[in-house]
């Protein structure tokens, strides 16, 4: 492969060749970047999106419209993409009042442990979540890591939204049942 063509790396790479998406992604990079900064307002903002964007061409190479072999295009619409979700999760939560900086310095002391017991948890819930089959595992990712509605997820996943509702309730049952949180 002297010059391999992207859907021809991220087949590699879906075989198990990791230098192959270190290509893709090196060949890529630079204008995914340039895309999601042109938006976004911090650089921090801009690494997380370039995360996603490029997860998801890892993980949906085989359905990417590559043009003369190209991912290009595809990505520069996932940008895009990933962009309108944030956006649209944004608009969703509701905004944090800021803390004054007195309050902020006083309550520092326990925030390490309050991460940690977070992260912790983000933990428990993807080792549960991935124990539970492939269909359960995307509609999680859809709905609560990228903030997409039920409709939504249904139609990326091709499914109908009752069944995306039922399936999203009964996950939730069994996260509540298995970390032992009641209902709140």
């Amino acid at each position: 492969m002297n010059h391999p063509s992207d859907e021809e790396l991220l087949r590699a790479f879906a075989q198990g060749d990791e230098p192959a998406f270190a290509r893709f992604y090196d060949r890529h990079a630079r204008a995914v970047h340039a895309c999601l900064r042109r938006v976004l307002g911090t650089e921090h903002d801009v690494e997380e999106l370039m995360q996603e964007v490029f997860f998801r061409a890892s993980l949906r190479w085989r359905s990417i419209r590559y043009v003369n072999g190209s991912a290009h295009d595809w990505l520069m619409s996932a940008c895009e993409y990933a962009v309108e979700q944030r956006s649209r999760v944004s608009r969703r939560r509701p905004r944090e009042t800021p803390v004054p900086q007195s309050a902020a310095d006083s309550s520092d002391e326990g925030r390490g442990e309050e991460l940690m017991q977070a992260r912790a948890q983000v933990r428990a819930v993807e080792d549960i979540v991935a124990r539970m089959d492939s269909l359960t595992q995307d509609i999680y990712r859809s709905s609560l890591v990228e903030g997409r509605t039920h409709a939504e997820t249904a139609q990326a996943l091709g499914l109908g939204a009752p069944m995306v509702r039922k399936r999203y309730q009964r996950l939730r049952e069994q996260l509540r049942e298995r970390l032992g949180v009641g209902d709140g």
